[in-house]
């Protein structure tokens, strides 16, 4: 599962909405200056989640301003960036270029192998510098579709088949549940981003398929 974390923007504040929509804008700009502006196109909400909980988790600086953008041409956009946007920008080329082979292996789609090789290098680089997060993501998705091929309905069997500890976090080791517990539990009592705003996101990620994104936030 990717591209399904997002925010319950109606129960925003103005300031959280803003804030919310700046992280956004600040992860675009980081995928398209590391790796190229056809990047942008893989842009999704999960990334910016995981953003929003790290910077909620370590508070590490931040820089900000405004600007406009192949989206945004006429009207200048705001944005802030942390020394987790770039990897969180990493993590979205990683989860993208899985994402699409997983297409083409399941369902042949010839579009999805051919955005898949242009994201190649790209993955490679990021590969290269995260082993143990991409190796993560590999095995998640091997084990789901080993579900596949025995034909389970069961989405939380697919959770279950997850194998292996994956680090949440920057500074300990945590099983899949500890992680998910973790996510859960920021996500659900307002989540902190920053010093003085928060930010509520609405979404069950106790249903979510734990590997694949958990693997992102091993930071």
């Amino acid at each position: 599962m990717f591209g399904y974390l997002t925010a319950d923007r109606p129960h925003l504040t103005p300031e959280e909405d803003e804030r919310y929509k700046a992280a956004y804008c600040g992860l675009c700009r980081s995928l398209r200056s590391r790796y190229g502006q056809l990047s942008g196109l893989t842009l999704n909400y999960d990334q910016c989640f995981l953003i929003l909980l790290l910077q909620s988790l370590y508070e590490a600086d931040e820089s900000s301003g405004r600007a406009r953008c192949l989206a945004h041409p006429r009207e200048e956009q705001a944005w802030w960036q942390c020394r987790f946007t770039d990897y969180a920008a990493d993590m979205n080329i990683a989860l993208s270029y899985l994402k699409l082979r997983d297409n083409w292996e399941d369902d042949g789609s010839v579009l999805s192998l051919t955005a898949s090789a242009g994201l190649k290098n790209a993955y490679e680089r990021v590969a290269a510098s995260y082993p143990r997060q991409c190796g993560a993501m590999q095995r998640a998705l091997e084990a789901l579709h080993r579900c596949e091929s025995e034909n389970r309905e069961d989405p939380d069997g697919a959770a279950g088949r997850i194998d292996g500890p994956i680090r949440c976090g920057t500074s300990a080791r945590h099983s899949d549940a500890a992680c998910i517990s973790s996510m859960r539990r920021w996500t659900w009592t307002r989540m902190h981003v920053g010093t003085a705003t928060t930010l509520s996101a609405g979404i069950m990620v106790s249903r979510i398929t734990p590997g694949a994104f958990a693997a992102s936030c091993a930071c």
